[in-house]
């Protein structure tokens, strides 16, 4: 687990505790596990960019072709750029399924 999973995880029991005051889920099995679902969900989208960048970056690396982004952060900025910010959230759905 990452440190975005641990805090989110956090987030979303408070935010469930606090949705359904009148109920006991505190003490509830399904509390631990639709906040870490929804806490994995979440670290997930937000870091799975940089992943996509990570990679992206390695296979430019093989010699494939001509480079075509100078540094990490570069391939961050133009990527949207050119492709659109969707670009960078391709193949996030088999990775939440899976």
């Amino acid at each position: 687990m990452t440190g975005a999973q641990f805090t989110f995880l956090e987030f979303f029991k408070k935010a469930f505790i606090k949705a359904f005051p009148s109920s006991n889920i505190k003490s509830s099995a399904w509390l631990p596990l639709v906040a870490g679902s929804c806490a994995g969900i979440a670290a997930v989208s937000i870091t799975y960019p940089l992943d996509v960048v990570r990679a992206r970056m390695a296979m430019q690396q093989m010699g494939v072709k001509k480079p075509k982004y100078s540094s990490f952060v570069d391939c961050l900025i133009k990527l949207p750029q050119e492709k659109g910010v969707s670009r960078l959230y391709r193949g996030l759905g088999p990775t939440l399924v899976g």
